[in-house]
């Protein structure tokens, strides 16, 4: 647990810096420092021990320090952020190392052929990558990573927590690697058996790293980006860059599932035009206040990733903006304290056990956030629906419906979890391969009973039409399977397939131009009293293609379960965000309006868009009664009408961000 306050205004501080770069510290002040980010609202910052590249900035007699630091830049940091009453995290890369890599070319990861394994293309002759060596945690790095760990603890044993970064959990052929298999067992020459050993080796180096660290302070909190949420001591922290290859599909999803794990979430953004070690690159300010009003929103807090430069004095334009908009953030903070989501669907994805740690795929690492979860993440918040995202290993009971995307197989724990949900009156929208048996075309729940697969779905493109005589609109994406009434089953709409498939071989040309066949071969979906089932990967098609069509028959399906949903909107773009919470005596309405704009290979939000004249429909649980409906921050009362459980609240103008408080009677 933690022992102080969990900060709601951070700042992640890099100080990554070439070995070459001259001047480090060179004008660093450490209670100028401290200044800038205490009058800039922050409350905890996180600051560098050791870099990416191996690069110490404190005199360290362990590790190594910068070739050319003036000071000690660490130690001021600590010692100027605690007499400024700042919470202090002092971070350490714990996957890469550069100096140490050269100096120790046997720490360093090896391939199956014995080569160093960096992150980047290292055998690049032009070396067009940012060459990055990996360390092995079974190697002596480890003794060298932790007594650099115990010589900051000690030395500064007022700090309050160490942040650990950029682990990696590829395959090693090192030679202590390579006995330690042997030893127990695991084939060498098996990818995934090696995969899976480094992986359990970088999960046990962290869990020694937090039994050194607690046993030289038990109140140190420990955090280790990049390893799964579930296994954090304490809080989770939400790294998303939009422009740094996570766009602005991760955050909605990653924090809906963070929220679920009942430790406090925090939004690292940054404020980077392009990605981390863009050290003179500014965003917008309504791209980062977005970031911030949305975690806001959906139950998290805030941090800003920024870079400070080489000489050590921190970028004034970063600091005027981030206290602008931490300013608001306090002014809201008060209002929010208490405030629990009110979810009615759940979105189950079993990988998002170990999320935000790479996945495993024939190609290569891949993320778990895959295009089903994004789909089903955009369509529901489109949608202005109440949902989280969960993994396998979340209580089912609080969910009306619970949808399986595309690829949920069932094994035994999970449909004997799901089949208990169905008996207590819970609902499942599932669609593509979800809800089959692994390695079956048979359902793997008795609920599926007049469902049955006739076998993988080999049309492409196919098309669905909703409804009788209603013009089918296209699945652009492969997969699925083929849908079969085996008693009465209700259909949801039809499937046609095409004249023949797109991008198949006539015998002298390449179909191009595909439209479907006049009559449908098959049901797009179907249901009974407990489950929907479509055929198609409905939601990878969404998240991959975004078609209105798909998202409004998505939408009729989710209505057949929710006919009356916690929230209904009216006058509120598709891209607007609502997000419902509530607190011991009122409910709280978040209200967002922003859009991305792509320009050129970035994704840019410039300013908040208005919207007039905005109709809520609020369902209440029974019996409640609204005292009075206000706009928190300016303090103006609203108009409102509740007619039994259903409160109708009007919004006048919504200029990008509204926090509406409607309070109950006492």
């Amino acid at each position: 647990m933690l022992h102080y306050s969990f900060p709601h205004r951070a700042a992640h501080l890099d100080f990554h810096n070439m070995p070459e770069a001259t001047g480090i510290g060179r004008d660093f002040d450490a209670d100028a420092f401290a200044a800038t980010l205490k009058d800039s609202g922050v409350q905890a910052v996180t600051f560098f021990a050791k870099d990416c590249n191996g690069n110490a900035y404190y005199p360290t007699a362990t590790g190594v320090p910068h070739p050319h630091l003036d000071c000690d830049v660490t130690g001021g940091v600590i010692r100027g952020s605690k007499r400024a009453g700042l919470t202090v995290t002092v971070y350490f890369n714990a996957g890469y190392d550069n100096t140490a890599g050269v100096r120790h070319r046997e720490w360093c990861k090896l391939d199956a052929d014995g080569r160093v394994q960096p992150q980047g293309n290292y055998y690049d002759t032009k070396r067009s990558d940012y060459f990055l060596r990996a360390m092995c945690p079974n190697s002596n790095y480890r003794d060298y990573l932790f007594s650099m760990i115990r010589e900051i603890i000690t030395s500064h044993p007022d700090i309050d927590g160490i942040f650990l970064d950029c682990y990696t959990f590829f395959g090693c052929h090192g030679h202590e690697c390579i006995e330690a298999m042997r030893t127990a067992g695991v084939d060498i020459f098996d990818p995934a058996a090696v995969r899976q050993f480094a992986i359990d080796s970088t999960h046990r180096m962290a869990r020694e790293i937090e039994e050194l660290a607690l046993s030289l302070k038990p109140t140190l909190n420990v955090y280790h980006n990049g390893i799964a949420y579930r296994r954090q001591l304490n809080h989770v922290e939400i790294e998303v860059l939009p422009n740094g290859g996570w766009g602005y599909d991760y955050l909605p999803a990653a924090l809906h599932y963070a929220r679920t794990l009942g430790k406090p979430v925090q939004t690292m953004t940054g404020r980077f035009q392009n990605t981390w070690g863009d050290v003179n690159g500014v965003r917008t300010e309504a791209g980062i206040e977005h970031d911030f009003l949305y975690s806001l929103a959906h139950g998290g807090w805030c941090s800003i990733g920024d870079h400070m430069p080489r000489h050590g004095q921190l970028h004034p334009e970063v600091y005027r903006r981030c206290r602008r908009i931490y300013e608001r953030v306090a002014r809201l903070e008060p209002e929010l304290e208490g405030q629990r989501p009110l979810p009615e669907i759940l979105v189950l994805s079993p990988p998002m056990r170990d999320f935000p740690e790479p996945m495993p795929t024939p190609q290569g690492d891949g993320w778990r956030m895959t295009p089903s979860i994004f789909g089903a993440v955009r369509v529901l918040s489109e949608l202005k629906l109440q949902f989280d995202v969960g993994d396998d290993l979340i209580d089912l009971a609080p969910y009306r419906v619970v949808i399986l995307p595309d690829d949920v197989r069932l094994d035994g724990p999970l449909a004997d979890k799901l089949a208990r949900y169905l008996e207590q009156g819970g609902k499942i929208l599932s669609s593509g391969e979800s809800g089959l048996a692994p390695d079956s075309d048979r359902f793997a729940l008795a609920a599926y009973r007049n469902i049955e697969c006739a076998g993988p779905e080999t049309a492409f493109y196919n098309f669905i039409g909703p409804a009788k005589d209603s013009w089918p609109f296209t699945n652009y994406q492969r997969g699925g399977i083929r849908l079969r009434n085996a008693g009465d089953a209700v259909g949801f709409g039809h499937f046609y397939q095409p004249e023949f498939n797109r991008d198949s071989w006539s015998g002298e040309q390449l179909n191009y131009y595909v439209a479907p066949e006049d009559a449908p071969v098959a049901p797009a979906a179907l249901g009974n009293d407990a489950v929907i089932h479509i055929g198609i990967p409905a939601f990878s098609s969404y998240g991959t293609d975004a078609a209105e069509p798909m998202r409004a028959w998505l939408g009729s399906l989710l209505r057949h379960w929710l006919p009356q949903p916690r929230l209904e909107t009216r006058n509120l773009p598709s891209f607007a965000v609502a997000s419902v919470m509530r607190r011991e005596h009122d409910y709280r309405i978040h209200l967002l309006n922003y859009v991305p704009q792509r320009r050129g290979k970035a994704e840019i939000i410039d300013e908040p868009i208005d919207a007039n004249d905005v109709e809520l429909t609020l369902r209440l649980e029974k019996s409640e009664k609204i005292r009075e409906v206000l706009s928190v921050e300016s303090g103006e009362l609203l108009s409102f009408r509740q007619e039994g459980n259903t409160l109708k609240i009007t919004l006048p103008r919504l200029h990008g961000y509204a926090l509406i408080g409607a309070q109950l009677t006492e």
